[in-house]
Formats: C-alpha cells, sequence, structure tokens
C-alpha cells in the first residue's frame, strides 16, 4: 500500500504509508534539564542590540563613540554632508531638494529649498557659500549661508553626483552623468562647461590630487580615471576595478586616495551576494565581491585591499578606528546602485520617493573593515541607510543617514555615559528557572555593569519587569521568577583618550526547564470521500480522503473467494488512516504508539499498522494507519500515545494520550441463506436472504452464466440494515446472445457496508 498526496502542504506522493511517517524539519532538540546560551561559542555578538558599542578587531564587546543624532524634519534622505568650518554641518537632502544647517550645539534649521527634488552633492566655497549639485534635473545651484539660491547652471538631464573645489583656481569640477562627464564651473567667470567625456555611464565622484591634477571615478564600468586640470583637459584610464561602480574616492593613512567600489546585485549573483558575493576572494573567480577597498599605487593602478559581502554606501579613514564604511540596513535593499529609487546605472529616472521605508526598529550600524574582508560593527544607533561619512576631528566622524534623514555625529563621550549592549530574548521554556549570568573579558578603565529583565511574552513590552539593579561581578545569580523570557544588558565604561577600554570577550546564561508532557492538537481519522483504480498495472485500488491524502492497496489481501475485480473488492477496507498534530513544550524530539481496547476490555493493546514492522512499533511522523483486519469484531476505541522518550529516555520520559471511537470493526462476511435460481417466464428468479451481524447489507448482484452482471434490490426496495431478503426476476438469455449450455451456473455475490464480500454459486435448472 502506499500513500499520497496531491496537496502542497504535506508531501507525501509516493510515501509508505506503512512507515506512518510525515516528514517535516522539526525545532533543534532542546530536551528539559539545563539550557546555556553563549556567546560568542555557540552564538555571534552580531545578535546583540549595541547602542554606542561595537565589536573591537578581536570580536570583544567594546564602548564605541557615543553617538548624538539631528532629526531633520520634513526630508527622508540625507544624501551629503559638508563641514561648516564652525564645528556644524550642512546636509544636502531629498526627496524635496532642501539644503539644512545643523550648528554645533545640534540646533538644526532649513536654510534653502531648491526646486530639484534631490541635493546630491555639496561643497564651501572659499567666503562661506556653499555649491549644491541636484539631479535628476542637473542643476548647479550656489547658496549663501543666509539662504539666498541662485541657479548658476544646468547640465540637462543629468545628476551631479560630487563636487571637488579647487579653491587656488577658482574652479568646481563636477561628476555628473549619465553619460559619464566631468565639468568645470568657474566661480568668478561664472562658466559652466563639459571638461572631459569618460566612457561609463556616471561619473560617481571627483577629487584633487597633490599634483594638481583631477581622480575621478565612474560607474558602469567602474573605472579609475586621471584627468589634466589644463586648458584642455585630458582624461587617462589608471584602471577598473572589480565593482560595477566605483562609489567614492578617499583619503587613507598617510593621505594616500583609495577607491570604494559597490557591486550590483547580478554581479555577485544575487541581491546582496551573501557568501557568494565572497568567490572572488578565494580565487575562484567565479563571483564578485558586493564591496570593495582599492589603494591606488604609484602609477595610480588600483589594488584592492579589503573586500565583503555588505552593500557599503560609503566609507572613511579615521586615525582613531581605522576603515569605516556603512550603507544599506540589509537584505531588504541589497542592490546599493540603486538605493532609494536612484540608480546610477539606469540614469535615475525612477521616483525616489518610491523607495519603501525601512521597519521602525532598524538600526543603523557603522562597521569596522577588518583584515582582507572582514567586518565588525563599532557602533549602532536606531536609525535608517547612511549614505555619507565624513572623519571630523581624531577620533569622530559625521554620518548623513536617510530614513528617516538626520544628522548623526560619533565621537567623545560627555558627561562620563557608557554604551550598552543589550541580547535578544531568550527563550528558557515552559516553567523554566533562571540560573547564571556569567561573564569574562579583558580590564580597562571602569568596570561593566550588568542588568537582566524578563517577562512571559515573547517580545518586551510593558508587562516585562524592569531591569534589574545592575552588578559587576563575573559570577551573578539570576533571581527571575515566573519569566519564560530574559535579556541581559551590559553597559560599558568609556575609556578616556589613551587608556584602554573594557573588552567583554564572553558571556554565558544557564537555566533549568522542567520537563513537560507532549500535547496533542489534535487526533482524527481521514474521513474517505472515494475510491478509483489504481494508476499501476496491477489490480490495485486508491482511498481518497477528504484532506487530500490517498493510499493505494494492492489486491494481494482479497480472499480467494471474493470478488477479484478492482471495482468489485476493496483491499483497504479494514484499514483506517489518521492523522495528527502534536508538540512539546519542551522542543524535544516525539515519537507515537497507536494502540486500540475492544469496548469492554481494559487493557490497551498496540494496534498492527500496515506495512509496519511489529505491533507498538514507535512511529516519527504524524501520520499512521490501523490495519483491523484480523482484529476479532465489534466497537473499539483508537488512541494516540506522544512519547518525549527521545530526548527523555528512561523514566524521565513523559506522554500524552488521545482517542477516537467508537469504531465498529466488522471482518466477518454477511451469510447467505436461502438460495434458490430457477427457470421461469422471462429468465431466471432468484430468492435469497443475507445476514450480517456486524453491519448493513450494502448490495447484492448475479453474475449470469456468460459472466455480465446484474444488480439486485431487496424486496423493500433499498439495503439499509443488517438483514435483507430478494426475490427477483432476471432477464435470460439476453436479446441476441446464446444462452450456453445448461443447466445454467450462476454466482451470488453481496457485501456488508464494512466491505465484507460473500460468494455463494448455484444452478438454475
Amino acid at each position: 500500500m502506499r500513500v499520497m498526496k496531491r496537496l502542497p502542504l504535506r508531501r507525501l506522493a509516493g510515501f509508505a504509508l506503512g512507515a506512518c511517517v510525515l516528514a517535516g524539519p522539526g525545532p533543534e532538540a532542546r530536551a528539559a534539564g539545563p539550557r546555556y546560551w553563549d556567546w560568542p561559542a555557540t552564538r555571534s555578538f552580531d545578535e546583540v542590540t549595541l547602542a554606542d558599542a561595537g565589536l573591537d578587531t578581536l570580536g570583544g564587546l567594546t564602548a564605541g563613540p557615543a553617538t548624538r543624532v539631528t532629526a531633520l524634519a520634513g526630508p527622508e534622505v540625507a544624501w551629503r554632508l559638508a563641514p561648516d568650518g564652525n564645528g556644524g554641518w550642512y546636509v544636502g537632502t531629498g526627496h524635496a531638494g532642501e539644503v539644512w544647517h545643523v550648528n554645533r550645539a545640534g540646533e538644526a534649521r532649513l536654510v534653502a529649498r531648491l526646486e530639484s527634488t534631490e541635493v546630491f552633492s555639496l561643497a564651501a566655497l572659499p567666503g562661506g557659500d556653499l555649491l549644491a549639485g541636484c539631479g535628476p534635473d542637473g542643476r548647479l545651484v550656489r547658496v549663501t549661508a543666509a539662504g539666498d539660491a541662485t541657479e548658476v547652471g544646468r547640465i540637462d538631464g543629468s545628476y551631479i553626483w560630487a563636487i571637488a573645489v579647487d579653491a587656488r583656481g577658482s574652479v568646481a569640477w563636477l561628476a555628473t552623468g549619465s553619460p559619464a562627464a566631468v565639468y568645470r564651473y568657474g566661480w568668478r567667470d561664472g562658466k559652466l562647461e563639459r571638461a572631459v567625456a569618460l566612457a561609463a555611464q556616471n561619473t560617481m565622484d571627483v577629487a584633487l590630487d597633490d599634483d594638481g591634477s583631477l581622480l575621478a571615478v565612474t560607474q558602469g564600468p567602474g573605472l579609475v580615471c586621471r584627468v589634466a586640470t589644463s586648458a584642455r583637459p585630458v582624461a587617462r584610464v589608471l584602471g577598473e576595478i572589480g565593482q560595477d561602480e566605483a562609489r567614492r574616492l578617499v583619503r587613507g593613512p598617510g593621505g594616500a586616495f583609495h577607491v570604494l567600489g559597490l557591486a550590483e546585485a547580478d554581479e555577485t549573483g544575487g541581491a546582496g551576494g551573501g557568501a557568494s558575493g565572497l568567490g572572488a576572494l578565494d580565487g575562484s573567480g567565479t563571483s564578485t565581491a558586493v564591496a570593495a577597498l582599492y589603494r591606488l599605487g604609484p602609477g595610480g593602478e588600483p589594488v584592492r585591499v579589503w573586500a565583503g559581502d555588505r552593500a557599503l554606501m560609503t566609507a572613511t579613514w579615521s586615525p582613531r578606528w581605522g576603515w569605516l564604511g556603512a550603507g544599506t540596513l540589509g537584505d531588504a535593499q541589497e542592490d546599493g546602485a540603486s538605493l532609494l529609487g536612484v540608480s546610477a546605472g539606469s540614469g535615475a529616472t525612477a521616483d525616489p520617493a518610491a523607495q519603501a521605508t525601512p521597519r521602525a526598529d532598524a538600526r543603523s550600524v557603522v562597521h569596522r573593515l577588518t583584515g582582507a574582508w572582514g567586518t565588525l560593527p563599532l557602533v549602532s544607533w536606531p536609525g535608517g541607510d547612511v549614505l555619507d561619512i565624513i572623519p571630523s576631528g581624531a577620533e569622530g566622524f559625521a554620518v548623513a543617514q536617510a530614513h528617516p534623514a538626520a544628522l548623526v555625529l560619533a565621537g567623545a563621550r560627555a558627561g562620563g555615559d557608557g554604551a550598552t549592549a543589550v541580547s535578544p530574548p531568550l527563550d528558557g521554556g515552559v516553567g523554566v528557572t533562571w540560573g547564571r549570568l556569567r561573564w569574562e573579558g579583558v580590564a580597562g578603565e571602569g568596570a561593566p555593569r550588568w542588568s537582566v529583565r524578563g517577562g512571559r511574552r515573547a517580545t518586551p513590552d510593558d508587562s516585562w519587569t524592569d531591569w534589574s539593579e545592575p552588578w559587576a561581578e563575573a559570577d551573578h545569580p539570576l533571581g527571575l521568577e515566573a519569566c519564560r523570557y530574559l535579556q541581559w544588558r551590559v553597559e560599558l565604561p568609556p575609556a578616556p583618550a589613551g587608556a584602554r577600554a573594557w573588552r567583554v570577550t564572553g558571556v554565558s546564561v544557564s537555566a533549568r526547564q522542567p520537563n513537560l508532557p507532549p500535547v496533542i492538537e489534535e487526533f482524527k481519522l481521514e474521513r474517505l470521500r472515494g475510491l478509483k483504480p489504481g494508476d499501476g498495472s496491477g489490480d490495485n485500488i486508491v482511498h481518497e480522503y477528504s484532506s487530500g491524502l490517498s493510499a493505494e492497496f494492492t489486491l494481494r489481501d482479497a480472499p480467494d473467494e471474493g470478488w477479484v475485480e478492482p471495482d468489485r473488492v476493496d483491499p483497504g477496507r479494514s484499514v483506517r488512516v489518521a492523522t495528527w498534530r502534536a508538540s512539546d513544550p519542551n522542543g524535544d524530539r516525539l515519537e507515537y504508539r497507536l494502540e486500540c481496547r475492544r469496548e469492554g476490555d481494559d487493557a490497551w493493546r498496540p494496534v498492527a499498522v500496515k506495512g509496519a514492522g511489529s505491533p507498538g512499533e514507535p512511529l516519527a511522523g504524524m501520520l499512521g494507519s490501523w490495519d483491523a483486519s484480523r482484529m476479532e469484531d465489534g466497537r473499539y476505541a483508537l488512541r494516540l500515545v506522544a512519547s518525549d522518550a527521545p530526548d527523555n529516555p528512561g523514566a524521565g520520559a513523559l506522554t500524552a494520550a488521545r482517542e477516537v471511537g467508537p469504531l465498529v470493526v466488522d471482518n466477518t462476511p454477511p451469510a447467505v441463506s436461502g438460495l434458490a435460481v430457477s427457470a421461469a417466464p422471462g429468465g431466471l428468479r432468484v430468492q435469497f436472504r443475507v445476514a450480517d451481524a456486524g453491519s448493513p447489507i450494502a448490495g447484492a448482484r448475479l453474475v449470469l452464466p456468460d459472466g455480465t452482471a446484474e444488480r439486485l434490490d431487496p424486496a423493500d426496495g433499498i439495503c439499509d440494515t443488517g438483514a435483507e431478503s430478494f426475490d427477483t426476476l432476471v432477464a435470460w438469455p439476453r436479446p441476441g446472445r446464446a444462452e450456453g449450455a445448461r443447466p445454467w451456473r450462476v454466482r451470488v455475490e453481496a457485501r456488508d457496508l464494512a466491505g465484507n464480500p460473500v460468494g455463494v454459486e448455484a444452478v438454475a435448472r
């Protein structure tokens, strides 16, 4: 017998019902008893929520720079930053084309609202005015500190992605696209003209080199070029990076220029690249890193120094923290070149406002770029995508944030405030007893302070306890009661400049969970919807059930004296198919047994499972069958017993049971008595009585000498009781057919509602 399933929820096609398995992945086993949560031994510090904290280069939790977020009321995106020279910052925003200013005290004001929708680039001119480069209309606007805005030029249908100012020459160089070009704007003569065209879609950034020449990088493809700034500018390609977009030019250690490269989704084998995005790092050459950092060599050729699988929109070098990078929030927006609906590769005609806003609980993260292809979070805060980072002083940096738009300043801490790291909620299970929190680290200034809170719901809310009183000892008992879930929090003390900061290198939480019995949510017998012939070449029959399950039976179980055609006998008549749903509060693996008990008996006994081994053999899935073909007739109850023995061997195992019934077992065929077949005018007169002690009579028929069959109806016209009388005249011989040799041999066949057949032969004289 085979079981098949034609509904997508349970894949049982070709499955052997005798094995009684409904396969499917289950939760990770976590039997009752001691439980442990260990960072970073079995869990990653990446899952910890950081607030002004991060991971050091060895992976330990430590205090990062303090952050101050200044929200901008109105704009959705902060694209680009420019320092004002007095400790404040100008911010170019979208999607309303505004320029904002945030002063040293963190006070924000709207400076100017431009006619363009996006301000992609900003640069300060000598004297304090700003140049704002816009898109998608290519406006170049001069903005005074008082907010007066004057359009000084336009590159129709283009984007001004970056501006480099040559104060000595009174010239601003513009990175534009699409197509890629470098424009020259002289603010003294007011002339805006194309200096050079580049063989790409967009020029993404420009910067003045120490020798007075201009470096330019492009997208589509990712080229690094040097442009002579003479009266007749000429571009020379220095090299091509491995990503489609050479996004930023950044000064690194010693003032050396570096290039941040960013790949489009189709370059990395899928959005975000994931592990495949690192394929090129191990020499396979089959895929491209999502992001990479290149140092420009003596001749200007790009040499890769770092690569990774995060979509970095921006990067910078910090004397205090090293290389920093940030960008999109994760898998939802991994195609960096198309961030916010503005695609550098397509000419940026999409509506920027159409981009979905990230989750309300999203967190911005600035990463340290470590080793050849590593990243570690340096600092995190509630926020969105990071689109620009600029160094600020020896230890700090400024961040332009999108969704929502904000200026974020990171740097030295004020007032001795520390950083925090908070674990995700830990599920101890029902009835948990929390044990201890142990931690270890490398000593620094001050001491980490720990606290916990708990609740009965998976997500912290008002029903959770307050944070406990903090402690500093490395081994502390957890006094939470009646709390299934727990979070820990550590406050990391700041370290003054030149002092060592604390590093937390490991955290362990223990708990004990009592063993709880399994829970059977549902136990039912499948309702037979119909029968049909099997698809195979043999004489098989298929049971179809209302849920979509189907079971195929062979005729080897049919009695010799029974009907032999598939449409005349049901070999699965005595098989009941049962399904169930069950779970374990401890997450233990479960096994199941089917048992039956006859009405009037005291003991339960294991059932014979169709096609399986010995009765009582444990079942691992959530589907089984009861083969009652060898049971005594009577009324039965069927019981499912679930046990957590696989994870709690011996006396520690617990069980749950659920039963259905009463179920009628009838394996005895009906009895035919008083059979008389005689020739009569017009045919054969058939008289007999059929009786069954367990089930109503389902039907009867007469098999004539030529092999054809005629249905027989009882004297009262309907089969609906356990005994029926028949007295019927059947036309014989058939018109146009030979009557055959006499005496005529016929066969009366009947069956009860349980499917048991009976056949008796007779001679008509």
